[in-house]
């Protein structure tokens, strides 16, 4: 299957199975659970207009390469707010929010969770959805490799809505591949989700997509991974979101995922494409 000249590999995972690593190649093996990639937005352009150059010039990405100072991998990661901008503390992952988030944080306080103290208020989800998508996201990495929790609503009890993007960054010092395999071989839960993984643009997308019933309603839901390797660290953008929310269609996510770049606060420079 192509799609906009997308690589794609489709999975179902089944409980405590393994799969092989995804070899690169064009071209998808479709399970018989269905088509995964419907629910999939484009992965996020690695150019972006909140990215902050030194005025040199990439011929792949169009900014300027920067200095990568790693980062302290043996202490957990956080975050400050500046302006629009989720910064790390230390060398890290700084990226842009959308303006009704910082605008609900300034009137509501509790959909941005950037410090240790507030991350840890996120760390198990509440109530439907967010149940699920820590609990699979547990299975995955540990939490205290999480450096920022934000949304576009408040997280567990705090949400009005499952309709809204929620996102978490992790700092992690496995590679892309290594955590693509992780994905491919984990032994999952009651929920064994689909996998789709296009390894075509710069941030690694592993797109996990499983069915929720809660009574009377219910839908598709996804765990939206991106990952990039950053000197010594691998960042990884977990986006997490319902088929019915707007943003599966917009790109809400990709767009946030844009924004991202490797921040060492060594200079004025923050490098989306890092090797």
């Amino acid at each position: 299957m192509r799609l906009a000249g997308w690589s794609w590999v489709v999975l179902s995972v089944a409980c405590g199975s393994s799969a092989s690593q995804p070899d690169g190649t064009t071209g998808a093996v479709e399970s018989s659970g269905g088509d995964a990639s419907s629910s999939a937005g484009p992965p996020g352009d690695s150019s972006s207009s909140g990215t902050i150059t030194d005025g040199g010039s990439s011929s792949d990405t169009g900014v300027s390469a920067c200095e990568i100072v790693d980062a302290d991998l043996t202490t957990p990661p956080s975050s400050t707010l500046d302006g629009m901008s989720v910064v790390p503390v230390g060398p890290g992952v700084r990226f842009e929010l959308p303006v009704d988030w910082v605008s609900m944080h300034a009137d509501s306080g509790n959909n941005l969770h950037l410090s240790r103290e507030e991350l840890e208020l996120v760390r198990e989800g509440a109530g439907e959805w967010d149940t699920e998508y820590a609990e699979v996201l547990a299975l995955l990495f540990d939490f205290d490799d999480c450096a920022a929790h934000v949304g576009g609503d408040g997280w567990g009890a705090d949400a009005s809505s499952y309709a809204d993007l929620q996102v978490r960054v992790y700092l992690v010092p496995e590679t892309p591949e290594a955590l693509v395999e992780r994905v491919m071989t984990q032994a999952w839960g009651e929920i064994v989700p689909e996998v789709a993984v296009d390894d075509s643009q710069a941030w690694t997308q592993v797109l996990l997509g499983y069915d929720r019933s809660y009574g009377d309603y219910g839908g598709h839901a996804n765990i939206d991974l991106r990952l990039h390797r950053f000197g010594q660290a691998t960042a990884v953008l977990a986006g997490m979101y319902v088929d019915s929310f707007f943003g599966a269609d917009t790109g809400e996510f990709g767009a946030l995922v844009s924004t991202a770049c490797w921040d060492s606060h060594a200079d004025e420079c923050c490098d989306p494409a890092a090797p």
